[in-house]
């Protein structure tokens, strides 16, 4: 029997307060993609408080394309 957490999916309105996801400005990411300064992903991902694996994305693109095909080829969404 699954768990709960696996069968019913949790829906957070998108109220002010209520949603704590971080969102990077377009400025943000081209800071990121840029990156003048040589800085790792890990120093990246610290210093805006999201994970690594968001940096890798917003560095390299295809990665990114690639992930979100690998998804629906196994039945995730995108």
């Amino acid at each position: 029997m699954p768990y709960k957490h696996e069968t019913i999916k949790l829906h957070i309105p998108r109220i002010k307060g209520l949603d704590n996801r971080i969102r990077l400005t377009p400025e943000q990411r081209c800071y990121i993609r840029d990156n003048t300064l040589g800085l790792s992903n890990r120093a990246l991902a610290i210093e805006f408080n999201v994970s690594r694996r968001l940096i890798q994305f917003i560095r390299d693109p295809d990665k990114h394309r690639e992930n979100l095909l690998r998804r629906q080829e196994g039945g995730g969404t995108a």
